[in-house]
């Protein structure tokens, strides 16, 4: 299972309408079963962009349920997002999609406070702060033991090997050279 990034535009598998949404957060939510294999899954904080509203809807999804429509890097991306922004500007709505501004919160990229409309699995709509609930992030940099450092390196290997997104090595250096200096100590 090959996870989706932030920014990728994706539709719900069981939908026959023409939706499109953006993925504006993500949160591993992958278990281990009683023989220690890490069986991955992951949950999206997703923004409908289309059809366009003023006011996008904002849920959060489960991976099995998301199919691909275009990741950042395809060309259709763009195509569809300059698709959304012409049609956003017909309707004279010419201010940042309250998307890209979730997007951008995500990201690290903005401390812009958004309130928007999220709706649960019922259809109930509420107003919640832009962004995942508040998860665990794990900061590699700042483990402080030799077994918090060993854990890691397990949990990242099984991640590399499970989806194999490069990202994984990088952070494994990461916690290697942590290691590095925990052991010197």
């Amino acid at each position: 299972m090959k996870s989706y990034q932030l920014g990728d535009i994706v539709r719900t598998k069981n939908s026959s309408t023409g939706d499109y949404y953006m993925i504006v957060g993500v949160e591993d939510a992958s278990t281990q079963n009683v023989n220690g294999k890490v069986i991955p899954d992951f949950d999206y904080e997703i923004a409908k962009i289309y059809p366009v509203q003023k006011e996008s809807e904002f849920s959060i999804i489960s991976h099995k349920e998301l199919a691909m429509v275009a990741t950042t890097s395809e060309k259709d991306n763009r195509i569809i997002l300059d698709f959304v922004n012409k049609e956003r500007q017909k309707r004279g709505w010419y201010d940042e999609p309250d998307y890209i501004t979730a997007l951008q919160v995500s990201k690290g990229l903005s401390t812009k406070k958004l309130t928007r409309t999220v709706k649960d699995k019922d259809g109930n709509k509420s107003k919640e702060e832009v962004g995942m609930k508040k998860f665990d992030t794990i900061r590699y940099d700042k483990l402080q033991t030799v077994n918090e450092c060993l854990d890691a390196l397990n949990d990242l290997t099984a991640l590399h090997k499970n989806f194999g997104d490069e990202a994984y090595l990088q952070l494994k250096e990461v916690v290697e050279k942590k290691l590095s200096t925990l052991v010197k100590k």
